[in-house]
């Protein structure tokens, strides 16, 4: 009896991203050894993205474009969208994809075994950044994974993503019963793995690139590689943008979590007072997983710039 073949469900958000679709499109709809059915949301493009979309989806019963709403006006509002509103059916896992990329063809595979491998619920990895000019660079994010990195960190470039349905259905259980987006996180790859986390299930970041990661001036977040990056993430920090965040991630895992560690862990990050400034000191090595980060973090806290 001839094995079943993997059904994955693939969710990109798109906008104005008619320049790189075809090439990204094609390098999802080609992946070996899974069935694909592509999930898009348009975002209000302008540039020709849903009318190229929608011929292409006349063309291909895998590929399904949902009905547009008004403009959400960012990526991860878009993808919150996806989840709540792709008919996943029978999916045996869901990866979410970004409109400029570009996926190695065993990307899907791979990531399936490293699930079997590894008794995960979901998988990211590294990815291979590329500038229009040629440049490449390994990103590196597979550094080892601490207790308290979900409340500070991503798992990586959301583009890298593999989940498991029955993790894909406890998120979309998690948005649905969320009465106040403004509570959500921009980053919905942050989200997906600090809930995750907090509900106790295993998460693995493969230190294999799965994708090349296309990087232009459009990028929402991009590949922090470089010093313009760096500068960015620091105007970030001083204007509080990332304090909020860790504050948000925090409220979602302190009701999601039962470990009473990881409750005073979020209330700390919640009131951030002078105490609770020194508390955290002492978990600073189960922060960020990259130990110059940690360093980082803690001046940011003794500064009272976090």
């Amino acid at each position: 009896m001839e094995n079943k073949r993997p059904i994955v469900v693939v969710l990109m958000a798109v906008y104005n991203g008619i320049s790189w679709l075809p090439e990204q499109v094609r390098s999802i709809m080609l992946q070996s050894d899974v069935d694909v059915k592509l999930f898009i949301s348009d975002d209000g493009s302008n540039d020709g993205s849903q009318s190229w979309l929608e011929d292409l989806a006349g063309t291909d019963d895998r590929i399904h474009i949902l009905p547009q709403k008004s403009n959400t006006g960012s990526a991860g509002k878009n993808f919150y969208r996806l989840i709540c509103d792709a008919d996943v059916g029978d999916a045996d896992f869901i990866a979410l994809a970004d409109q400029d990329d570009i996926w190695f063809t065993h990307k899907l595979a791979d990531q399936i075994e490293q699930i079997h491998q590894f008794c995960a619920d979901g998988v990211s990895s590294n990815v291979i950044a590329f500038w229009p000019d040629g440049s490449r660079h390994l990103i590196n994010k597979a550094f080892p994974q601490k207790k308290f990195d979900f409340l500070y960190e991503s798992a990586g470039p959301g583009c890298s993503f593999l989940i498991k349905s029955t993790l894909f259905l406890q998120i979309k259980s998690f948005l649905e019963n969320t009465e106040d987006m403004a509570s959500l996180p921009e980053l919905h790859d942050w989200l997906i793995y600090a809930v995750c986390r907090a509900i106790g299930n295993k998460w693995h970041i493969a230190d294999s690139p799965m994708l090349e990661y296309r990087q232009h001036s459009g990028n929402v977040i991009g590949a922090h590689y470089g010093m313009k990056a760096r500068l960015r993430r620091i105007q970030s920090i001083r204007r509080g943008w990332y304090r909020l965040e860790v504050q948000k991630i925090s409220h979602i895992v302190l009701g999601l979590t039962r470990s009473r560690e990881l409750q005073n862990v979020c209330g700390q990050l919640i009131q951030l007072s002078l105490y609770d400034r020194f508390k955290l000191l002492f978990t600073i090595t189960e922060t960020r997983r990259n130990r110059s980060e940690q360093f980082a973090l803690a001046l940011l806290l003794i500064s009272f710039t976090f």
